[in-house]
């Protein structure tokens, strides 16, 4: 059963003090280290972090959240996709207008052995007693997402294709991360495709515009990389 902790504050200083903390809260062994952010429509650079929070209007309410995963039932693997499951758990929060709440979060697995997911997101005006009660229902939702993709990611593993795909997997893993003279060079990487779950045990490569499993564009926002994809496809 996923375990999601929130609270509110108020006042832009103290989030963004917040935002500061998340992304770098030192490893295990005390190092230093800076964890990437994501939101609502994918990667977030640190700036527009912080716009997200000077366009709040005044009196928005900055709700810190943390998404935790059974270490056994639910994230058995390290191989669920956080990015997804955040994004989705996030989605049956809704401003007065019908809209979805803006977020930002970053993952946490370098501290401790079980992932987490810390975060925060923003509502304007008053919430109702409905929705506060959704927000503090919010784990049934993370849950009901994690038991979803749990599901998948298992099926996935017992079939024939996956096995045959491992070993390529691999291989291409390895000779993607060695660099000229045999150096170690860091890769940029995405997350697992939306649709069929490709890529959720070990990510993707950030150049992949479209899912080699099922071919879905893998960024609907980018109009630019959609466009340079189907040049390549024709």
């Amino acid at each position: 059963m996923a375990i999601v902790k929130a609270r509110y504050v108020r006042g832009k200083p103290r989030i963004k003090a917040h935002l500061r903390y998340i992304p770098h809260r030192r490893a295990a062994m005390g190092e230093a280290i800076t964890r990437p952010l994501f939101g609502r429509n994918g990667a977030l650079t640190k700036p527009q972090a912080y716009e997200l929070i000077d366009a709040a209007r005044r009196g928005a309410v900055f709700h810190k959240f943390v998404l935790n995963f059974h270490p056994e039932r639910e994230d058995t693997r390290k191989d669920l996709n956080l990015w997804e499951l955040t994004r989705r758990t996030l989605e049956h929060i809704r401003t007065q207008f019908g809209e979805a709440v803006p977020f930002v979060a970053t993952i946490h697995n370098d501290h401790t052995p079980l992932r987490h997911v810390h975060g925060f997101f923003v509502v304007e005006g008053r919430l109702s007693k409905e929705e506060f009660a959704k927000i503090k229902g919010l784990w049934k939702i993370a849950s009901a997402e994690a038991r979803r993709q749990r599901s998948r990611l298992d099926r996935m593993r017992s079939s024939l294709r996956f096995k045959k795909l491992l070993p390529l997997i691999e291989n291409y893993k390895r000779k993607r991360g060695e660099g000229r003279r045999g150096r170690m060079r860091d890769k940029r990487m995405q997350p697992a495709c939306a649709y069929c779950g490709y890529g959720g045990m070990s990510g993707m490569p950030a150049y992949l515009l479209v899912c080699p499993s099922c071919k879905h564009w893998l960024s609907q926002s980018n109009q630019h990389s959609l466009s340079v994809g189907r040049r390549l496809h024709r």
